[in-house]
């Protein structure tokens, strides 16, 4: 890594650290407040009702979050919220949809980005506005369009298949009680196997990634006005 780009990631991390902390806080309050809607009191015992990010983070999870904003300039880290099915009214179909909750704020705050950032672009003199350091593009645009990009990163990661990611758990209330107990026997290794997919897998992994990632950010924007999200973002923010 070049000097320069640590001091581009440094630079990014500045604003865009809260704009992670604050997406990881609602995504986690979400699967609180679902979880304890269906009769699971576990969330609430842990004080995890709440958006106080430090409530929610795991030490490992927040450390691996800004060493890799650092070192890539992306948010690669996890919290957790413990649940107990078990308690909730319908264990299964309950059990999916507190899962469920997290990913599905993230898309509403990636969507809510995508409208502040194309409203930036259409409303803001850009040229006047005020940059951090020496950022290509000004403070006022980057806001909302690392809110965009980090909550449709957040949004596709987490509804992988593979325990104890969201996905991986959605996966497992669909299958029989006693399959469903050896599959979240995984919930152990899931983060190995998530970074062994990114070291091992290598750019196959983030191409995967960024194809989902461009899918979603394809909805947002056709649901918005934009029909090519992904290629206006590319492109300069020539959106038409």
């Amino acid at each position: 890594m070049t000097v320069e780009t640590l001091q581009a990631n440094i630079r990014l991390a500045t604003f865009a650290l809260p704009l992670v902390l604050f997406a990881f806080a609602l995504h986690e309050m979400a699967h609180a407040y679902v979880a304890t809607w269906f009769g699971d009191p576990t969330p609430r015992e842990h004080g995890r009702k709440t958006l106080n990010p430090i409530r929610h983070l795991d030490p490992v999870g927040t450390i691996m979050l800004v060493i890799s904003m650092l070192l890539f300039g992306f948010p690669f880290g996890f919290a957790v919220t413990p649940v107990n099915d078990s308690k909730m009214r319908r264990p299964r179909l309950h059990g999916a949809l507190t899962s469920l909750a997290g990913p599905l704020v993230n898309i509403i705050l990636c969507a809510i980005s995508a409208v502040a950032f194309i409203f930036v672009l259409e409303n803001v003199d850009l040229d006047n506005a005020f940059h951090l350091g020496n950022a290509a593009n000004p403070l006022i645009l980057e806001i909302p369009l690392y809110g965009m990009i980090f909550n449709a990163f957040l949004a596709v990661f987490n509804l992988l298949p593979i325990p104890p990611l969201d996905g991986g758990r959605i996966v497992g209330s669909f299958m029989r009680p006693e399959l469903a107990r050896e599959w979240r026997k995984l919930d152990q290794y899931g983060m190995l196997i998530v970074l062994g997919l990114v070291f091992l897998g290598g750019s196959s992994f983030t191409t995967f990634l960024g194809t989902l990632q461009d899918g979603l950010l394809d909805v947002i924007g056709a649901i918005a006005g934009v029909p090519d999200l992904p290629s206006c973002i590319r492109g300069g923010f020539g959106c038409s």
